[in-house]
């Protein structure tokens, strides 16, 4: 069996929880920070949130050493970037207990304010706390109250956020039209605000939502447009290189291409070192347990799925604890151990199930099948394949009413429309390079033909001299 791991948008979208303070002079819409962006508290308070997913512990550092002890007695626009500064380097930290300690706080503080702004920014925040852990239901519901909210306070950074936050959601639910759209609406706001760090985040998403597709190939021309996105930004978050080769690799595997998926895991495996995310680990465990699994070493393949499933019930990471079982359950049941095998794969389903990760209980179907088929027990094996079967009936029947097709169109022509914009910039700039350099050549040329002149000059001058001081002896 080939077990995908379908979680590696959350990587992706780890981007978000740090962006909420940056303002591009083309977004007109509406800043509740503008009265404070350039108070010298303020100006802190954001480079440190949007630090943090570069150097957590930088930030943490810096955010320590910053005087909030009269935050209190500032305006509200203070205390709720102060909360989403903490918020950010939680995110940074994996830390989603104590995330959603500080999101709450947003809305006690909505609460005393009666402020739509806050409590959109409360929902928004909510939501991708919830789809970074899995929960896909949970995330959607705060999602959709936030774009509902924002839409009315024409708040466009929050509605982009939350669209990017359900987008993940409803590609793990299924309903790929859905997420398509909600990408194709944040892709417009960042495309024109020139957020490249967004844009490439929305790619790397894509990148999954064919993941959950099981189209592969569409995965990997994806993959390789937002590679080729993140070499445009100066100095890109590790944890989203890391993310974009976890999911590169696992597109090659199922295409057959075994040494190049393991190049992209390897590579993956030293940015995900270099990101020092507790969640890019357990994806990375995740994946190299699914990959020892598949060619058949189930001790290695036990040995990762373990780890992967430690390290993610320690950030309460459900959905990659349920993709772990799976593979543990299968390992096991290869091993002989079959009472063990099966009680990890109730688990995983019961999990997949609870959080509504139709992606994932496609896996949950076929792993019960390969079981059944493994222990001798035939029967029960189709009738597992059936439910696949049906669950893919469905997820076709929601990709013909949600227009997806039409919708997937839409997204081609927005990525080609950047590449010709991308090509046309690196055009024009290797032309005003090239003109500059032939400038300073004629300009050397010229300097080098004053100073041969001069030292002629010199020389002529010299000799007259000399020639005239013969003349008088």
């Amino acid at each position: 069996m080939q077990l995908s791991i379908k979680n590696i948008s959350v990587l992706s979208v780890f981007l978000l929880c740090n962006l909420l303070f940056t303002v591009h002079a083309d977004d007109k819409s509406f800043d509740p920070f503008a009265n404070i962006r350039t108070e010298p508290l303020a100006v802190a308070l954001f480079d440190i949130a949007k630090s943090a997913r570069r150097d957590v512990n930088d930030a943490t550092q810096r955010y320590s050493a910053l005087n909030i002890k009269n935050i209190a007695n500032l305006s509200v626009e203070f205390k709720v970037a102060n909360i989403l500064t903490q918020i950010a380097i939680a995110h940074a930290n994996n830390d989603y207990a104590k995330a959603n300690t500080l999101i709450n706080s947003l809305a006690t503080f909505a609460n005393k304010y009666e402020a739509k702004w806050i409590s959109s920014t409360y929902l928004e925040r909510l939501a991708l706390n919830k789809m970074r852990q899995g929960k896909y239901l949970q995330s959607t519901k705060f999602a959709t109250q936030a774009i509902t909210l924002a839409k009315q306070l024409d708040y466009q950074l929050i509605e982009a956020n939350a669209r990017m936050s359900r987008g993940v959601s409803f590609s793990k639910l299924s309903q790929s039209g859905k997420a398509l759209k909600d990408y194709i609406k944040a892709h417009a706001y960042f495309q024109k605000i020139g957020d490249v760090d967004k844009l490439v985040t929305i790619y790397t998403n894509q990148v999954t939502l064919y993941l959950d597709r099981f189209e592969y190939a569409q995965a990997l021309t994806m993959s390789d447009n937002a590679i080729s996105t993140i070499a445009m930004m100066p100095s890109p978050p590790v944890g989203l290189v890391a993310a974009n080769y976890i999911n590169r690799a696992i597109a090659l595997a199922y295409l057959g291409k075994k040494d190049e998926e393991l190049e992209a895991y390897l590579t993956a495996q030293d940015y995900a070192l270099k990101a020092n995310d507790l969640e890019i680990q357990a994806s990375i465990y995740a994946n190299i347990s699914d990959y020892f699994l598949r060619y058949k070493n189930y001790n290695l393949a036990i040995e990762r799925a373990k780890r992967c499933v430690e390290i993610a019930s320690q950030i309460n990471q459900v959905n990659l604890v349920a993709i772990c079982s799976l593979n543990h359950g299968l390992a096991s049941i290869h091993n002989g151990n079959i009472e063990q095998g099966f009680i990890l794969l109730a688990n995983a389903h019961t999990l997949a199930n609870k959080e509504g990760m139709k992606s994932t209980m496609l896996d949950v179907y076929t792993a019960y099948a390969d079981a059944y088929k493994m222990t001798g027990q035939h029967q029960k094996a189709n009738e597992w394949l059936e439910r696949r079967h049906e669950a893919l009936l469905t997820k076709a029947r929601l990709d013909r009413e949600q227009d997806f097709n039409a919708h997937e169109e839409i997204f081609g022509a927005l990525i080609e429309e950047r590449e010709s914009m991308h090509q046309s910039l690196k055009s024009s700039m290797t032309t005003k390079f090239l003109n500059q350099q032939n400038i300073m050549e004629k300009l050397w040329l010229g300097l080098i033909l004053s100073v041969l002149l001069l030292v002629i000059a010199i020389f002529i001058i010299f000799r007259l001299k000399k020639r005239i001081n013969k003349t008088r002896q």
